[in-house]
């Protein structure tokens, strides 16, 4: 499958068995999604290799501790990001030592 130029107008989550409240949406420069309690926004670059996400900021709820320990994880997984490889169906994001650190899912494709 051909590789992705550009990320703008794609929402990518964890797949259909994972939590289906986290999830990441991109627009020209410009990212937002949900983290499991919080939303969060930022700003992005992707070249259709190398990506930098943020840094993000969120609303400040609370939730219960392992809603909260995944957040932190989805975020700083979107933060470590360096390379990306993505498809019309898969997103891999690695982070500066080239270690895959997300497998996203595209959610809007038809």
């Amino acid at each position: 499958m051909a590789a992705l130029a550009t990320l703008a107008g794609s929402e990518w989550g964890l797949g259909p068995n994972a939590n289906r409240e986290q999830f990441v949406q991109f627009k020209e420069a410009e990212v937002s999604g949900h983290a499991g309690c919080n939303r969060f926004f930022g700003r992005y670059s992707f070249d259709g290799r190398a990506i930098k996400i943020g840094p993000l900021a969120s609303t400040r709820m609370l939730c219960a501790r392992e809603v909260m320990e995944a957040e932190r994880k989805w975020i700083a997984m979107l933060e470590s990001a360096r390379l990306a490889e993505a498809s019309h169906k898969e997103l891999v994001l690695k982070d500066e030592a080239g270690t895959v650190a997300g497998r996203l899912q595209r959610r809007d494709w038809d």
